[in-house]
């Protein structure tokens, strides 16, 4: 009995290793408040009807027009610690009802919000997987404070609909 609990254990273990890449730092590829993932809607946005939910391992984003059509009126966020200096791949799958930009930052959570990277992709209607490179660097007096998160922003998106999913980050070496 051992011994099938044994060969049980290792088979769930390389089963796990194939679907969660080694390399991914994020240590759940779903987005869900169990896996550490928050959301902020800012009040323009949310009193034009926005939201952003997770739902079903996925975020989903109604991003409304509005006078000040800003990046930060929707953000799904998580605090995690990567080290400077060095650049970081995210990939992600996304499904937008129309064409835009989001943008991928890497900051400090807390104010003044220091930028320790970003990247914009323009994202266009229909299912597909995108990528960005995130070229990390400690802010211009040489701070690289802590806690930190990977964000993605939502609010350029123009009356939109927009679901992400499968979402990892690793270090390029």
């Amino acid at each position: 009995m051992k011994c099938l609990s044994r060969t049980l254990a290792v088979s769930l273990f390389a089963a796990m290793s194939i679907t969660v890449s080694a390399d991914n730092l994020l240590t759940d590829t779903k987005f869900s408040s169990e896996s550490g993932w928050l959301t902020w809607v800012e009040k323009p946005a949310l009193d034009a009807g926005g939201s952003l939910k997770l739902e079903d391992s996925k975020a989903v984003a109604k991003s409304p027009a509005v006078n000040k059509q800003v990046r930060w009126n929707l953000q799904l966020f998580k605090d995690i610690a990567v080290e400077a200096d060095k650049s970081y791949k995210v990939t992600f799958k996304a499904n937008s009802d129309k064409a835009g930009k989001i943008t991928i930052g890497y900051i400090l959570s807390k104010a003044p919000y220091a930028d320790y990277g970003t990247a914009t992709i323009d994202v266009e209607p229909g299912e597909k997987m995108y990528e960005c490179t995130l070229a990390v660097k400690k802010d211009k007096d040489g701070k690289y404070d802590l806690p930190r998160s990977l964000r993605f922003w939502l609010g350029e998106l123009k009356d939109a609909n927009i679901t992400v999913s499968d979402v990892s980050l690793e270090e390029i070496k």
